[in-house]
């Protein structure tokens, strides 16, 4: 409920008026105001809340706004409003339509499927096949399954036929970040512990999730500098840059893995082929742009999943997941992608294809020594 009743006489019997103080985020220009506090217990269930929106209501002679007493308006509500002040194509929608047709389906169809249906609206009226809504049931088996243990690792380190090393990087969803990043690191501390001159990094299958530990997991692979961006609505970029202490974005930095003893593979490779696939998507997405432009990368396979758009999570009143597209993925060249990336050599058996590349291009090279 809105902090911000003015105070008044209050309409109730028997009652003491009683302040209510601010909320942690409420505005700190909002007024306290009134409530009705019942003194006696004799009331029935009903009375009282009668003269609760009584009191709401003709503190300034007003009915009580929907959105504070129906949870399913106020997530609806709060939905709409992230939607018009984040969305990344939120200027293409017509509001005051879309807010109408969303609360004709709220009030036609009840509980959660109705709600569910609504954010629907919403989210078919932005046009972004990348956003999306988890219901609370939804949301909760999302997390739990981002922490079991019957999922496959999030890394893992083997070897090809020709006996060259191959890290995979797996989509992920959870909430230990440095566990999964420690995780992807000592994949490939495994995958270069010998001596290699070329390693295929395998992102088929990597249908997103958090994008953080992949990143921090692979980031000795990564030439120092800009490694790419995202740009919102405005066309500000916030730069994911790799410095000698970490990672950062948009000017924050991130020291979860630095670098330091036992923290580096053993070895570095001089080329790196990126597999990739039309299962490869949103945060594999993001992570195959990061070594676009990179000289001694090349990717193979089939044409990607096409969302290469940056999302932001919401958890919402009602215990669900808004997941907003925000911005779009930059290479570390200033191209801005909107679609499926096409890799550099596109083929049907990427291993066979980039371990005839990684052959030719180590006839004459060396591996690299991690610093």
């Amino acid at each position: 409920m809105h902090d911000a009743w003015a105070a008044g006489r209050s309409p109730c019997p028997d009652t003491t008026q009683s302040q209510i103080t601010h909320r942690p985020g409420d505005s700190p220009h909002s007024t306290p105001g009134t409530l009705c506090m019942e003194r006696t217990r004799s009331c029935t269930l009903s009375v009282c809340l009668a003269l609760l929106f009584s009191c709401v209501g003709t503190a300034r002679g007003q009915q009580p706004d929907p959105a504070e007493v129906d949870p399913r308006q106020a997530t609806l509500h709060q939905v709409l409003q992230l939607a018009q002040r984040q969305a990344l194509d939120a200027k293409r929608v017509d509001w005051p339509t879309t807010t109408q047709e969303a609360q004709a389906i709220l009030t036609d169809t009840p509980g959660e499927a109705g709600l569910t249906l609504a954010i629907g609206a919403v989210i078919k009226a932005l046009g972004n096949r990348h956003t999306f809504y988890a219901p609370p049931r939804a949301a909760r088996a999302t997390s739990q399954a981002g922490s079991s243990d019957a999922r496959p690792a999030i890394g893992s380190a083997s070897r090809t036929a020709s006996n060259l090393p191959m890290l995979t990087v797996r989509g992920w969803m959870g909430s230990d970040l440095d566990e999964a990043s420690q995780r992807v690191r000592a994949a490939l501390n495994a995958a270069m512990a010998e001596p290699s001159c070329g390693l295929l990094l395998d992102l088929r299958g990597n249908r997103g999730g958090n994008m953080w530990p992949m990143v921090w997991g692979v980031l000795p692979l990564l030439n120092p500098g800009k490694l790419g961006a995202f740009v919102d609505r405005e066309g500000i970029a916030s730069p994911i840059v790799k410095l000698p202490e970490g990672v950062s974005l948009g000017g924050h930095l991130d020291t979860r893995l630095p670098p330091g003893q036992g923290t580096q593979p053993p070895h570095l490779p001089t080329h790196i082929a990126v597999l990739q696939d039309g299962r490869t998507a949103s945060s594999g997405e993001a992570l195959t742009i990061l070594f676009i432009g990179q000289d001694n990368a090349r990717s193979f396979g089939q044409p990607s999943a096409g969302f290469t758009s940056s999302n932001r999570v919401f958890r919402l009143r009602n215990g669900g997941t808004l997941l907003l597209t925000h911005g779009r993925d930059q290479d570390r060249n200033g191209r801005i992608y909107d679609g499926a990336l096409v890799p550099d050599v596109e083929t049907d058996d990427a291993v066979a294809a980039a371990t005839d590349w990684l052959m030719q291009a180590c006839a004459t090279r060396d591996t690299v020594a991690a610093p």
